[in-house]
């Protein structure tokens, strides 16, 4: 008897249209070696049976951004889902607002392998709707105007408190009780807005290529001196623009 154990469903998505991606969109690489997980619909890739200890996962495809993650073998399950971005080969179909953004040091030196978020306007943006949350909570309970189906969940969001923000990954349990991924770091407030957020990192020149799918100021968010600093860039609608962003440390 084959004993089959599934060590992780990762639900690939394509980070523009939010459309479930299939394995002719998409390559998966285990450990620098070619995969071919077990496809269910839905976008889903099922890896069982992984080897006791940790893994490097990347995935590939035409006209997306590659991601890499860890992921553990032996007798752990994770879910995990996963938006890839467009990269500037994408087919957009449309005409739409976009960035090559470098970043660099203080001195001027490119800053490869940095990491910001992205973050989204407030069309998708779910609010805190209990009285307050406690550390440690696991589960939240959000308002949104939109419909649950068209909010980016499961997702990243920075949940904006002032001094006390902090990203969270959500995911949607029941109606609007979203569970969490990692307990919450801090005490929040209702009304608190949670913004969608993408993380992104630079290539090996320092730039990142992003999408401003919201009309107004792009919002970017980086990790600095133990707390976020906020960025807001104004760009030309309907084309490609450039900046460079000066950024703290190495």
């Amino acid at each position: 008897m084959i004993d089959i154990h599934v060590s992780l469903a990762l639900n690939l998505l394509d980070g523009f249209s939010g459309r479930p991606l299939k394995p002719a969109q998409v390559r998966l690489f285990l450990d620098e070696e070619p995969c071919r997980p077990v496809y269910k619909e839905g976008g889903w890739f099922v890896l069982v049976n992984l080897a006791a200890g940790e893994h490097a996962l990347r995935v590939e495809g035409e006209g997306f951004q590659a991601e890499e993650r860890r992921v553990q073998g032996g007798q752990a399950y994770e879910e995990m889902a996963l938006r890839l971005l467009p990269a500037p080969s994408y087919r957009f179909g449309r005409r739409v607002t976009t960035l090559t953004l470098r970043l660099a040091g203080r001195d001027g030196r490119p800053l490869p392998g940095r990491r910001l978020y992205a973050l989204e306007g407030e069309r998708r943006a779910l609010r805190l709707a209990q009285d307050d949350a406690q550390p440690g909570a696991l589960q939240l309970r959000l308002f949104s105007a939109e419909k649950p189906a068209r909010l980016p969940v499961p997702g990243l969001f920075f949940l904006e408190d002032g001094e006390g923000s902090e990203l969270v990954e959500l995911r949607l349990a029941q109606g609007m009780a979203f569970q969490l991924q990692a307990p919450l770091a801090r005490a929040h407030r209702r009304g608190c807005l949670l913004r969608p957020a993408r993380a992104c990192a630079a290539d090996e020149k320092g730039e990142l290529f992003l999408v401003a799918e919201e009309e107004g100021p792009l919002g970017l968010l980086l990790e600095e001196a133990g707390g976020f600093r906020r960025e807001e860039l104004e760009l030309r609608p309907k084309e490609h623009n450039e900046r460079q962003l000066l950024c703290e440390g190495n």
